[in-house]
């Protein structure tokens, strides 16, 4: 699983340019790594490990922040998910001095370190799915493994460490994108049946299950359930 740093739209770049940097994750290891793209034919691209990202667990999900007019970030930041559940937001310091691998630190293979600032931990543990940032905010939505009637679908915001939302009880979260230039507005892919369109304005004072699956201001039916 690779993800690429996305490019700024904003004048203000971020001290710490993102421009390269690309997440890379395999059931044996994790690392940010540098993409340099070279002149020479032979070698096309050259890939430089930065830093192993600190996580035991076998990363399931990977996604960065946007750097927007809207976004707080000074440094390149992202989130990462594992199969233990933990959710944890971090961010890259180029010049930052190499430390101890740790949970909330990281081992650096070439240059700079890995922080992380602040974790989202679920009980029961289950396996991270889905991670999307919002490219007009700093919130996050996370997809979580089915566990009986637990939500699988969570809106957390990783500056504040408070979660805005939880939905899709009881049901199976396949994809999640949020719409383009909104802050509060995204579609959820529930099992094979439903595509939902939440509004965050509308849902985040749904708690209860049958709340929650009601929350959503707009459901499309797939050809699955047309078809039925």
């Amino acid at each position: 699983m690779l993800k690429f740093a996305p490019p700024s739209t904003s004048q203000q770049q971020p001290s710490e340019t993102a421009s390269g940097l690309v997440l890379a994750a395999s059931e044996s290891s994790s690392t940010l790594n540098k993409w340099t793209f070279t002149s020479s034919s032979s070698q096309g691209i050259r890939v430089t490990p930065l830093v192993l990202l600190p996580e035991a667990s076998p990363v399931k999900a990977l996604a960065w922040t946007y750097f927007n007019s809207n976004s707080n970030f000074d440094s390149p930041c992202f989130a990462f998910g594992a199969s233990t559940g933990r959710v944890a937001f971090a961010k890259y310091e180029h010049d930052a001095p190499q430390k101890e691998s740790t949970s909330t630190s990281s081992h650096s293979l070439g240059n700079g370190s890995i922080t992380v600032i602040n974790e989202y931990n679920d009980k029961p543990a289950r396996p991270c799915s889905l991670l999307a940032f919002s490219p007009s905010s700093s919130l996050l939505l996370i997809g979580l493994g089915k566990y009986r009637d637990l939500p699988t679908c969570y809106v957390w915001d990783p500056v504040a460490a408070a979660t805005l939302a939880s939905l899709a009880p009881n049901e199976a979260l396949l994809s999640a994108a949020w719409l383009s230039g909104s802050t509060n507005s995204f579609l959820a892919g529930i099992t094979s049946r439903w595509v939902r369109i939440y509004d965050l304005r509308r849902t985040s004072t749904a708690t209860a299950a049958t709340e929650a699956n009601n929350a959503a201001q707009v459901v499309i039916a797939t050809r699955f359930v047309l078809n039925t």
